[in-house]
This record gives structure tokens, C-alpha cells and sequence, in this order.
């Protein structure tokens, strides 16, 4: 039983993380025309003025779907998790044939699905999977309702509808509509699978498929680390760099490999404190506190202790649900 249990919240934890793994899940609605200033705020952040202009929308007009669909945007990015399962299942109500409504729903239901009792974590688990074919079931073409599937099938035992055939039938759809991010389906399953040669083949079909794309350059870097890989895993960050010599991003992914190895520390470090100068507009919370930690295990590396604590601090305080962070600020304070 106890097995089972810790099955399932890992289940939990991974679909909670699905916006955050899904690096270009946008999951945007459509908008006709010109934005409406609420879309326009929430896409800059404002979150407080978003809320505030779409509720103003939904007391002049209660069935305003849009209006509920971005509430439960703003309220999944303040982790507002009961209040976004609220608004997106009013959305979905609103309108039932919406595969963007369904897939953000199913979202929300894996975040409540984190932070609920072990009786009911099954339940809304349950509930993820449906959301996410309905999502797929509405419009065949849309990748993230069917990564979302995949994290599901792989992740969730048997009897609640886990299925590697499942995942790979997915992935192989995702293959025919867009090879980059299907490449990135077959090694994430390959590599759950422990075939390190599916997986890598499926990575570097994905960087070969798009060779200026961060996530098919992140997720190949990703699994030369794990590998060990780490002259491989340069060659391929330097070369990254000086093809986007401007590229936020590209800078957090070489801080992460010197601070995972110990290896080009001091390049590392200048390149994430340059992230954490000058990140990215959509860099989120969590991104801003993995930058701020893998600074510290740099800085931790190298002898400076104090500082080390320092970002660990700032990581926490940016993401509480930072455990690496936790676990090394408890340790540089022994």
C-alpha cells in the first residue's frame, strides 16, 4: 500500500509541475482583433491589475468565459490552486468544446491533486486524465494536452490508467505534428524506460529537428548532466552561446552544468548572476529560484559559504516549494 501511495504522489507532484515542464505550453486562447487591457496585464505579469479588470468584467457580465478562463490563469499563477479549479471549471461550463478550458482545467486539477489528502489524490487524478483527452479529443493538434497525457500514462500505475503503449501511441501523434517536441516525447518515455540509447536518439532527433530551439538545446544538455556527460555537455552550451549570444536563457542553462559538475565555475557564475541581472519577462518564480540556488552551490563549491546561504535564502523566499534549496541551506548552516 505504501507503494502505491508514493506512486500516486509522485503522480501528483509531476502534473502539479506540467506548466512548468511543458516550456511552451502556452495554452493561450485566441484573441480576435485587439487584446483587452486584462489580456494585455496578464500578459505582463500584472497579475493584481489583471484580476481586478477581468473580475470587473464578470460583475458586468456573469457568463464572460474569457473573464473566467484568465481568473484561473492569475489564480494558477499566484498558486492560488482552489480558486483557479474554481474559475476554469466555470470556464469549462461556459464552454464545453474550449480544448485549451479542458487542458488548464486538467492543471489545475494536478495542482489541488499535490496538496490533497491520500484518499482523494486518486480521485483528481483521475480527473487530470480526463480533462486532458477531452483537451485532445477537441482539437487533435493541440501537443500540450497530450504531454500532459503522456506525464499521466508514465507516471500513474496501472490500475488508474497508467500505460507506457499509452504514452508512446501519444508521443508517436506528437511525432507527426511537430518533430522537435516528439523527439522530446520518445526520450522522456525512453529514458523512464532506462533505454539511454532511445533516449538519446529521440534528443538529438529533437536538436537536430530544431537546433535554435531552447527546449531541444535544454533538454539534450539536461541529459548529458545526468550522464556524466560534461565535455559533451560544454562543447554544446559554448556552442549554443555564441550562435545567441543574447540569449537569457542559454546563460541559466551553462550556469546549471558548471554548478552541477564543479567544472567552469567561474564562467558559470558569470553567466547566472548576468541571468539573475537580467532575466527574461517570462521567467517565472520557480526559474528565478533554480537560478538563484544553482548560483549557490557555485559559490558553496567555491569556498564562500556565507553568500551560498544568501541565494539559498533568496530561492526560498521566490519559490517555498524549493526543497534543493531547503536541503542545501540546512546543510551550509551546520
Amino acid at each position: 500500500m505504501n507503494i502505491t501511495l508514493q506512486t500516486i504522489q509522485r503522480l501528483c507532484r509531476a502534473l502539479a509541475l506540467l506548466p512548468l515542464l511543458l516550456s511552451s505550453a502556452r495554452g493561450q486562447v485566441a484573441q480576435q482583433g485587439a487584446k483587452s487591457p486584462g489580456v494585455a496585464l496578464f500578459e505582463a505579469r500584472r497579475y493584481d491589475d489583471a484580476k481586478r479588470d477581468f473580475a470587473l468584467r464578470i460583475q458586468r457580465n456573469a457568463n464572460d468565459r474569457e473573464a473566467m478562463y484568465y481568473l484561473g490563469r492569475v489564480a494558477a499563477a499566484q498558486s492560488a490552486t482552489d480558486e483557479s479549479v474554481k474559475w476554469f471549471e466555470k470556464a469549462v461550463e461556459a464552454d464545453p468544446q474550449n480544448a485549451d478550458y479542458h487542458y488548464w482545467l486538467g492543471n489545475a486539477y494536478g495542482d489541488a491533486a499535490q496538496h490533497a489528502s491520500k484518499f482523494r489524490q486518486p480521485f483528481l487524478a483521475r480527473k487530470v486524465k480526463a480533462e486532458f483527452e477531452r483537451a485532445v479529443q477537441l482539437d487533435p493538434r493541440q501537443l500540450e494536452g497530450r504531454l500532459g497525457l503522456i506525464e499521466f500514462y508514465v507516471q500513474a500505475p496501472g490500475f488508474m490508467g497508467g500505460s507506457i503503449p499509452k504514452a508512446k501511441e501519444q508521443a508517436a501523434e506528437i511525432m507527426k505534428l511537430n518533430r522537435m517536441r516528439g523527439g522530446l516525447a520518445i526520450a522522456s518515455i525512453a529514458e523512464r524506460e532506462k533505454n539511454l540509447v532511445d533516449a538519446e536518439r529521440g534528443y538529438r532527433v529533437a536538436y537536430d529537428a530544431a537546433p535554435d530551439s531552447l527546449p531541444a538545446f535544454a533538454s539534450l544538455t539536461n541529459f548529458l548532466l545526468r550522464q556524466s556527460r560534461a565535455e559533451e555537455l560544454f562543447a554544446l552550451a559554448e556552442r549554443y552561446e555564441k550562435t545567441h549570444p543574447d540569449e537569457q536563457w542559454g546563460q541559466l542553462v551553462y550556469g546549471r552544468a558548471a554548478a552541477a559538475t564543479g567544472r567552469n565555475m567561474e564562467r558559470g557564475e558569470r553567466l547566472l548572476r548576468a541571468f539573475i541581472a537580467s532575466p527574461p519577462k517570462e521567467a517565472s518564480p520557480q526559474q528565478l529560484s533554480g537560478a538563484h540556488y544553482r548560483l549557490g552551490m557555485i559559490l558553496e563549491r567555491t569556498a564562500r559559504r556565507e553568500l551560498a546561504k544568501g541565494e539559498y535564502q533568496v530561492a526560498i523566499k521566490l519559490n517555498d516549494r524549493n526543497e534543493d534549496a531547503k536541503k542545501a541551506l540546512e546543510k551550509v548552516m551546520q
